[in-house]
């Protein structure tokens, strides 16, 4: 398990979490935190590389529309200016803030 602290600021509009392109490679992640103006932020993302499919395929539950981009493997979400999350994952290849 790993532990990534993320604050956007007043530039951030959302994370991505980036998956490694190696079969049936699986990766879990919990994002938890404070949005400053509706309250908690709870997410959980799993995701995994299909490689009879070749495709990258994420489940999540919270109240966020996750996006699977298929050219480099990153599952995003935008979240409120000012967020603040700790983002407990299970070894995403990278962990970043989108502006």
């Amino acid at each position: 398990m790993y532990c990534k602290y993320i604050s956007l600021g007043n530039e951030g509009r959302g994370i991505s979490l980036k998956l490694q392109k190696s079969s049936w490679n699986k990766r879990v992640a919990l994002v938890i935190g404070c949005d400053n103006t509706t309250g908690v932020i709870h997410e959980v993302v799993a995701a995994h590389y299909d490689n009879s499919r070749e495709q990258f395929i994420a489940r999540t539950s919270g109240t966020k529309e996750w996006k699977v981009n298929q050219e480099d493997g990153t599952i995003s979400a935008n979240f409120i200016v000012n967020s603040v999350m700790l983002v407990i994952h299970t070894g995403f290849e990278e962990i970043k803030i989108i502006n």
